[in-house]
């Protein structure tokens, strides 16, 4: 159960990080 739940941590974390950088992306492009 430990593994299951750090890897959905990871999995958020990961989700977390490329939304914030294609917001990046989209300021730049404007």
């Amino acid at each position: 159960k430990k593994i299951m739940n750090n890897w959905k941590q990871l999995l958020k974390a990961g989700l977390k990080d490329m939304g914030e950088n294609a917001l990046r992306g989209y300021d730049y492009n404007i």
